[in-house]
């Protein structure tokens, strides 16, 4: 048969089953076999944080704009990058015939080859049958015999037959590139055969892909500025929803709580989800009021950055117009009362328990009473200014929290409330947020350290460079 796939060899079946559990053929028709679900050695990846990369000058496929090749294969390495702690850059084409010479080569280059091509050891065979291969830490081949044309009529959403997704090749030739060997799973960006156009939406890397570049390269850590669960009323269901997106620096994610990873294609730039928002947000906080009819909820949403806040339309996702504010002329004391919020605020949370607003700054926490979303009080600072730890005590014997915190969230899904502090975590174990104040005066927390928060919120990924990513690569063996 003409069953487009990949060339890299795979593993024998009886491998490839114990490595996936995959259960043997029972059929005699070639199927596209797997090589098990591991990494090449630490010898065959990169050891440099950023990787350049071409589409080779010259050798693009004569069936498609060369615009297109190159946009194509940035969203493809994009994809990678959203999912690892690497970054990858692009080597453009020289404009000048002179430039040449200077021209630094490409970690990996992406060229489209015929038969016997070069120095490659393994030959094409023209249309049908292998499509490409790559290598571990090396360039990427592709055949330029096959029919890429489906590809274009895709990017003009024009109908056409089973043809070569040339999304679906560079994804997977790149993560050959990465380390990362075929897959036993049909809907795997790493399966062998997995080539052809499905239409739809792009093809996703999946979790063992993602697990298995992050061995090769390391995890995914960011230094979070804000991270909640943005209430609002669904305007197609009219009832309350909730989604969880942290915030670093110049990104923001949307996690997907029930996935347990970042919405696909995550991160995006804050102003592109966020218009009126700045980048790296100091702290968000809403406050809403349920009507019981479930027919007037009111939604309070502010975010806090330097000695300013704004407030957020969660209906127009937008900033309300008068805005920015002066935290200082709208958080100062109430009559008789020494403290106001401070600018630059680290954090701050509202506790649905104690209908208390507490905002944190270096070692102290300002806990303010708002009144309500409809009725909120401005100019009511504070009920009380406490040391942190005193609030907050760490459990006996457990790992202290670190401040100044980078955020504290309370999260909808568990109703936990998590302290974050560069790439580690904390939980406060004896919060509920439905527990009734005692007189009106919140209980004493009790916090856990909890570990790295990137195994609890997997995959914040940066595509570019970013004072906000504390990832820790694996360069050396």
């Amino acid at each position: 048969m003409n069953e487009r796939r990949c060339g890299l060899a795979d593993s024998t079946d009886a491998l490839a089953r114990e490595a996936n559990r995959v259960p043997p053929s029972t059929s005699s028709r070639r199927h596209p076999r797997s090589v098990l679900h591991r990494q090449l050695p630490s010898a065959d990846r990169f050891h440099r944080r950023t990787i350049t990369w071409e589409l080779a000058p010259f050798r693009e496929s004569a069936q498609l704009p060369r615009e297109l090749q190159r946009r194509l294969l940035a969203e493809a390495f994009r994809s990678w990058a959203t999912v690892s702690p690497v970054y990858f850059r692009e080597i453009p084409a020289p404009v000048e015939a002179a430039d040449w010479s200077d021209r630094p080569p490409a970690d990996i280059s992406v060229s489209f080859e015929r038969l016997q091509h070069g120095a490659c050891r393994h030959a094409f065979d023209g249309p049908g049958n292998e499509v490409s291969h790559a290598r571990a830490a090396g360039p990427i081949h592709i055949d330029a015999d096959e029919d890429f044309r489906g590809t274009l009529q895709q990017q003009r959403r024009q109908s056409t037959g089973p043809s070569v997704d040339l999304r679906r090749v560079f994804i997977h030739e790149i993560g050959h590139t990465l380390g990362l060997l075929h897959s036993a799973r049909p809907d795997s960006v790493m399966h062998p055969a997995n080539l052809l156009r499905q239409g739809g939406p792009a093809p996703q890397i999946g979790a063992q892909e993602r697990r298995l570049v992050q061995k090769n390269y390391g995890a995914c850590s960011a230094k979070v500025n804000s991270v909640f669960d943005w209430i609002r009323t669904d305007p197609e269901r009219g009832y309350p929803v909730f989604n969880t997106y942290f915030f670093a620096c110049e990104f923001y994610w949307l996690f997907d709580n029930s996935a347990g990873r970042p919405r696909l294609g995550d991160p995006r730039p804050v102003g592109q989800g966020w218009p009126g928002v700045p980048d790296g947000p100091d702290a968000a906080l809403e406050l809403v009021d349920f009507d019981p009819a479930g027919k007037d909820n009111v939604y309070l949403l502010f975010f806090f950055f330097g000695g300013e806040f704004l407030e957020f339309d969660s209906a127009k996702t937008a900033a309300k117009p008068g805005y920015p504010k002066k935290i200082a002329d709208n958080f100062g004391p109430k009559p008789g009362y020494p403290y106001s919020v401070p600018d630059r605020i680290d954090s701050a949370f509202y506790d649905y328990g104690t209908g208390l607003v507490h905002f944190f700054k270096g070692i102290w926490v300002f806990i303010y009473n708002p009144g309500s979303a409809r009725r909120f009080k401005f100019n009511n600072c504070c009920e009380s200014v406490r040391r942190i730890a005193d609030r907050f005590p760490t459990a006996p014997g457990d790992k202290p929290l670190q401040t100044p915190v980078d955020s504290v969230y309370f999260r909808l899904a568990d109703g936990g409330l998590y302290f974050f502090s560069g790439r580690e975590v904390w939980q406060d174990v004896a919060y509920s947020a439905y527990r009734p104040p005692a007189a009106g005066v919140p209980a004493a927390g009790l916090l856990r350290y909890r570990g790295r928060a990137s195994d609890k919120w997997p995959d914040l990924c940066f595509p570019e460079h970013s004072k906000c990513d504390l990832s820790e690569v694996k360069l050396e063996d």
